[in-house]
């Protein structure tokens, strides 16, 4: 009689439940992503969960939207009645701006619903990084400058497209491109911020081990992997 045995791949078993704490940090970069209509993951009822169906139909339409807004803008300055009245340089920048951001909105769409899953797991490390690498000091600090870092690019841009629009008698339905283009930028706040919290672990983590004389030698191969899986997960 054979005995026949199944090979049963064990995967780690995650909690999906997300501490308040890195819900308010969370907060201020996730409304850029909203801002997008491109969610990397969902956070109710002190849950984290993958996109699912809805939200990537979503983060298509949104992605569509945003890049025949901006592809409008190109076509229409090709054919305005008004054409010469605008500098070649317009014209350079319209072309650039529809092939770059278009670009960059469908790379970051597709990205968005790819990997959603690695999103969730790289927040569920850092929390778990976070609990045991935890300065109150320097986390408050973070959250402070997560909205600063957020509200003063939104001010700042958005004067700055109003202020050109109204200085050039630009065309207001060409502000709403302006728009476009300001809350896709915001990726650039989103990844900086998240690099900086990353490094602010890493701080933590080597004043913690120069300074603390009851870390224990066993303690290191634990602290070692779990800023080692934080700062090199693919985000």
């Amino acid at each position: 009689m054979t005995t026949v045995r199944k090979i049963v791949s064990i995967k780690p078993i995650y909690n999906f439940t997300i501490d308040k704490d890195i819900q308010s940090m969370l907060l201020p970069l996730n409304l850029t992503q909203y801002m997008m209509f491109c969610h990397k993951y969902r956070i109710k009822n002190n849950l984290i969960t993958p996109n699912g169906l809805r939200t990537k139909c979503i983060t298509i339409i949104g992605t569509i939207i945003f890049i025949f807004s901006i592809a409008y803008r190109t076509f229409s300055l090709s054919f305005n009645q008004n054409s010469a009245a605008f500098s070649p340089l317009i014209y350079y920048y319209s072309y650039y701006d529809t092939i770059y951001y278009g670009f960059g909105l469908i790379l970051s769409c597709v990205l968005s619903i790819r990997n959603t899953k690695k999103h969730v797991r790289f927040i569920l490390i850092f929390q778990k990084v976070h609990r045991f690498l935890n300065d109150k000091t320097v986390f408050k600090q973070s959250v402070v400058f997560n909205w600063l870092f957020v509200i003063t690019c939104l001010v700042i841009h958005f004067t700055t497209v109003i202020s050109v629009a109204l200085m050039l008698i630009y065309y207001i339905k060409y502000v709403w491109n302006g728009f476009v283009l300001v809350v896709f930028d915001l990726n650039v706040v989103h990844t900086v911020r998240f690099i900086k919290l990353l490094e602010d672990k890493v701080e933590v983590w080597r004043t913690r081990l120069l300074n603390s004389p009851d870390l224990e030698i066993t303690d290191l191969p634990s602290y070692s992997k779990g800023m080692f899986q934080a700062f090199f997960f693919f985000f």
